[in-house]
């Protein structure tokens, strides 16, 4: 969800107007209904200040409303709340251990698990010696495109793709000459 949905999502739920808001965090009455509406449209975006004091009138983290910089575990539990609103994640106890669980329909839920189970198994061979940490990153860091990459090498050489009875996966550098 952006910055802007979430103002006016938080604004509406605390039963807010714009110009109550916007008088809220310090505008003058004359515009303070468009600045707010500024803000929910994303024409203008909050600078650092504004979003803290966007976040105190809202009653919401100030993380909410910056983009996440995953270093701080608070961003992170904001993405996580993002990642709720944009693809239906869910927080569930399984086995006893917390998960997320995605999408709301049933191909987004498939195209996420599909895309754990495989970093899953990139992670494994990295973890077991099977692949390099460059290797590694290069998947992660290029994924989706470099899986594609790595299947059209593969059907290309006759070969498929390590599935998960693999023990070993090899993702080619493509620095190196062979697969």
């Amino acid at each position: 969800m952006k910055i802007g949905m979430i103002i006016k999502r938080m604004r509406e739920v605390r039963g807010l107007t714009q110009q109550d808001l916007g008088e809220a965090v310090g505008f003058p009455a004359r515009n303070a209904a468009t600045r707010i509406a500024q803000y929910e449209t994303d024409y203008r975006i909050p600078k650092k200040d504004m979003a803290d004091k966007l976040s105190g009138a809202l009653g919401i983290s100030p993380f909410a409303l910056s983009e996440p910089s995953f270093e701080a575990y608070d961003s992170l539990f904001q993405a996580l709340v993002v990642l709720e609103d944009m693809h239906g994640a869910k927080a569930s106890i399984v086995d006893g251990r917390p998960v997320v669980t995605f999408g709301a329909k049933p191909q987004d839920q498939k195209a996420v698990n599909d895309f754990l189970a495989r970093w899953n198994e990139m992670r494994k061979s990295y973890d077991e010696g099977g692949i390099t940490k460059d290797e590694y990153d290069e998947w992660r860091y290029g994924y989706p495109v470099m899986e594609a990459g790595l299947q059209k090498a593969r059907r290309r050489a006759g070969r498929d793709l390590p599935t998960k009875s693999d023990s070993t996966i090899i993702v080619p550098s493509p620095h190196k000459k062979t697969l």
